[in-house]
């Protein structure tokens, strides 16, 4: 049977290290520059290109010197992009050995065309010793997956980003934002620099991007209080330490989250409270669902006292996984998945990233409703409230 790996088209990962040893030499802020300028030929996801546009790549790469020292990239070049469709990347992952077939599009990264778009060939020799790579065309594609992964950034990351290096040694970044629907997507992929060979055969610093890697929510409009208040909840029952939802530190957060104002963005007839009262009854409304705990997910997988709305995608059930996480668990055409997991020192960013994503207008929710919704709950006038709702 034919592993899945094998058929899906992904993108690259830079990872931490390489990024951190790339920034090291000013080449990261080089390139955020150089994409911002579109004077410069800021290389935009070619999508489909076919095979005659790839050979006019490597024949300019070639043509202009990138080479000149280095005659067997030039041959390994020709030669992998001739025998393309019998090449593969192969990268070690967590579950083993992953191989994917190469696709013509992966030969931009691989032949460093990108960064031709930026660096002289004297430039990319002068790099590749400084960061001491083991070819010039190792540097070039390293410096061209950079920029595709920063030109992606600059596309799709218009809300709040985090980063998080784990204790078992594994990397990633994560995103809260809005679709051009203004639907929230919180995203996580795994960044990890675990070891990659590319279809010349070399062990390569960057690597080919894996469906494992890719984790998301990809939840309904106006769902930022549904993933606040199954944040907060989580955060009760398992005890989290956090420098937002606890009662001596709600009221700084807030007072900060005030002075940033809130913004119209495209949905400003969203963003209207019609009633005096109606801000607390909203609020109100999404924590109804917080009197009952989360079950953990290897006990009871199918059945949970609270989910978040994820439209065309389903619902995202709320549980605690067996690490102690927040996991959101999508189940469509009788597949249970895990969609999302946030780990306790996460807790934090998220709930920075939804009220980011609030007063940024990228979203349908006003920020004062998540506001509303923090000061209940930590206030203590939530308790209150439950009272009277749930009497024993």
């Amino acid at each position: 049977e034919e592993d899945e790996s094998l058929l899906m088209r992904t993108d690259f990962i830079v990872p931490p290290e390489l990024e951190r040893k790339l920034g090291d030499v000013s080449l990261v802020q080089r390139v955020r520059d150089h994409l911002k300028d579109m004077d410069k030929g800021r290389p935009a996801h070619f999508g489909y290109v076919d095979e005659t546009e790839m050979k006019w790549m490597i024949d300019r790469v070639v043509k202009y010197g990138y080479f000149r020292d280095d005659r067997t990239a030039s041959r390994g070049l020709r030669k992998a992009f001739a025998e393309v469709d019998n090449r593969f990347w192969v990268v070690n992952g967590p579950g083993g050995e992953v191989r994917r077939w190469v696709e013509v599009e992966d030969m931009v990264v691989v032949s460093g065309f990108y960064a031709s778009l930026m660096l002289t060939p004297d430039e990319v020799r002068e790099y590749t010793e400084r960061l001491g790579f083991a070819s010039s065309r190792q540097t070039m594609a390293a410096v061209s997956a950079l920029m595709e992964s920063v030109d992606s950034r600059i596309i799709m990351e218009r809300g709040h980003v985090w980063t998080l290096e784990n204790d078992h040694g594994r990397s990633f970044r994560a995103h809260v934002g809005g679709t051009m629907n203004l639907d929230l997507w919180i995203t996580k992929t795994e960044t990890t620099a675990y070891p990659c060979v590319d279809p010349l055969g070399e062990e390569v610093p960057y690597r080919l991007k894996l469906d494992s890697d890719s984790q998301m929510l990809a939840a309904h409009h106006s769902t930022e209080g549904q993933v606040l208040a199954a944040v907060m909840k989580y955060a009760e029952q398992e005890n989290v330490s956090s420098e937002i939802l606890h009662p001596e530190k709600y009221k700084a957060f807030l007072e900060m989250v005030n002075a940033w104002g809130q913004r119209m963005g495209y949905a400003t007839e969203c963003l209207e409270f019609s009633e005096s009262d109606q801000l607390e009854r909203e609020a109100l409304m999404e924590l109804m669902g917080l009197k009952y705990p989360f079950p953990r997910f290897a006990e009871s997988p199918e059945r949970t006292s609270y989910s978040v709305d994820g439209g065309f995608s389903g619902m995202y059930g709320c549980f605690v996984g067996a690490d102690g996480n927040l996991i959101f668990v999508n189940k469509r055409d009788k597949k249970t998945e895990v969609s999302l997991r946030i780990d306790p020192v996460e807790v934090d960013e998220l709930v920075y990233g939804l009220f980011y994503q609030a007063t940024a207008g990228l979203g349908r929710t006003h920020a004062a409703k998540l506001a509303k919704m923090v000061e209940l709950k930590y206030s203590g006038r939530l308790d209150k409230q439950f009272a009277k709702w749930f009497k024993e």
